[in-house]
């Protein structure tokens, strides 16, 4: 995919990412991460664009989003006093 143009990436990559993020982490919180990702790969598209797998490395990128995204908005346990 070396030289490719983002767009061109944008359009083989998006629903594949979307997808695998989208049912390892839930509709909302995949399509977040991999809209976030995207945004990352279209700010660093020289680096992204030049790596052997660009999908690959931009779907590590959405995973780690969507991680942090699910443990911020995860609520805390309950706590009880075990008092029925």
């Amino acid at each position: 995919m070396a030289g490719m143009s983002f767009e061109a990436f944008y359009e083989v990559a998006e629903p594949k990412i979307r997808l695998a993020l989208t049912a390892g982490y839930g509709f909302d919180h995949g399509r977040e991460a991999t809209a976030d990702a995207l945004a990352y790969a279209w700010e660093y598209w020289d680096r992204v664009g030049s790596t052997d797998n660009p999908i690959g490395y931009v779907f590590r990128v959405g995973q780690r989003r969507a991680r942090r995204s699910r443990v911020r908005w995860r609520r805390p346990p309950a706590l009880t006093d075990g008092v029925a």
